[in-house]
């Protein structure tokens, strides 16, 4: 039985996204040993305030209202579709929808979506984000994670984690363990654990994803190791970065890093800078990812799919900022490439306050994605860059004329159910 859940009132002072500012300059190049925070640490880190552009800002309080509109709500009215309305009440999100839909439809939310998605109403009220119904948001999310015991994948337990220092509420983080727990027991171990998330993926031949799936799992063994520090759990997010850098390393890597016609490459390619971050054990081969990484983004700062879908895809560039600010720190190129991307995200922006996957689809999970990256980016495109006097992004996307990068796109990553 999952322990019951105390729902605090979360008051964060505050405008609407905070007050301005993007900061004036990044700093020299740094040895990789003197970056401040990396992994789970930077996003637990207080920032003391938002850093990020008006631009920026604009993009995410018009994300968060979509969020909020598309999630099957169960506290209140918060999804602003009426009381008695016909989606699960379950908390959480469809996976692909029609882009004209303004509510969660009658369907259950996948259960491997809550803590990935919630995590970008997480990153806007840590960035300053003033209002009541953020807050249900994501606490309307964790009280779905509570009622459904299949909800435990990697992103669920840094999201509970996260939250449980937002709210100040120890119960959260008591779930994440709890769920952590019992899959691990089930999985033999973290050995086992990561050798059969690796398995699984390949036989899916989406090698690409490997790192992705592991890279999640160290961020949220890391989260419960700071919460639970002695418990054990820093050991087991040492194992899952292992695991990713054993694989990049053998004589036939089931993820080939030097290979840019990998399935999902440049999530492989990003992914595996986190792990690597974390394990420290080949400092030449994480700084030769990086290196490809950086060289594969596109003059207008996206990055494609891999060399067969080189265009401009949005969920290989928001997954490229995460990694890269989850791995680098404030490295000054790396900063420069990240704002680059955050621009090119902010200006692919549909009018729903959403991103379209295809012509006639939305996934609120790549919503979210791209929400965590802006976040996570703390972009300075300049003040009031691209924006109209309304402040919402000049460059939106109408829903009747998607962008060309949302066009025949490849498949979308989504989290292991594990």
């Amino acid at each position: 039985m999952a322990r019951s859940i105390r729902w605090p009132l979360v008051v964060l002072l505050g405008g609407v996204l905070g007050g301005a500012c993007s900061e004036a300059g990044a700093p020299d190049d740094e040895a990789e040993g003197s970056v401040r925070a990396q992994g789970f640490a930077l996003l637990q880190k207080d920032r003391g305030g938002p850093h990020t552009s008006f631009a920026a800002r604009a993009s995410l309080h018009s994300l968060g209202a979509r969020l909020s509109d598309l999630q099957a709500d169960s506290i209140g009215d918060n999804a602003h579709n009426g009381l008695s309305d016909s989606d699960p009440d379950d908390g959480g999100w469809d996976w692909l929808l029609a882009p004209s839909a303004t509510s969660h439809s009658g369907t259950a939310s996948p259960d491997n979506l809550y803590g990935s998605i919630a995590l970008a109403p997480w990153a806007l009220l840590r960035a300053g984000a003033h209002g009541f119904r953020l807050s249900t948001t994501v606490l309307d999310a964790a009280l779905g994670m509570q009622r459904n015991p299949q909800v435990d994948s990697p992103p669920d337990f840094v999201y509970l984690v996260l939250l449980s220092d937002l709210t100040d509420n120890a119960g959260f983080s008591a779930l994440a363990k709890e769920r952590y727990d019992a899959r691990l027991a089930s999985a033999g171990g973290a050995r086992a654990f990561a050798e059969r998330v690796r398995d699984q993926r390949h036989a899916q031949t989406y090698d690409g994803l490997i790192a992705y799936d592991l890279a999640w799992l160290t961020l949220g063994a890391s989260a419960l190791a700071a919460a639970f520090p002695g418990a054990g759990y820093d050991a087991d997010a040492n194992t899952y970065a292992q695991v990713v850098a054993d694989d990049l390393t053998a004589s036939t890597p089931l993820f080939d890093f030097r290979d840019p016609s990998e399935a999902f490459y440049t999530q492989g390619l990003s992914w595996s800078l986190v792990a690597l971050s974390h394990d420290h054990s080949a400092p030449r081969l994480f700084s030769e990812a990086r290196t490809r990484l950086l060289d594969a983004q596109l003059p207008e700062g996206a990055w494609g799919w891999n060399s067969a879908s080189p265009a401009a895809n949005l969920q290989a560039t928001a997954e490229a900022v995460q990694a890269l600010a989850l791995s680098s720190g404030n490295h000054r190129s790396v900063r420069r490439s990240q704002q680059r991307a955050a621009h090119w995200l902010i200006s692919q922006q549909a009018a729903n306050g959403g991103w379209l996957y295809a012509a006639d689809q939305e996934s609120p999970f790549l919503d979210a994605e791209i929400g965590l990256a802006l976040y996570l980016a703390e972009t300075a495109v300049g003040s009031r860059e691209g924006l109209d006097a309304e402040g919402a992004a000049s460059t939106a996307q109408p829903l009747s004329a998607p962008s060309s990068a949302a066009t025949a796109a490849p498949p979308l990553a989504e989290p292991l159910r594990l």
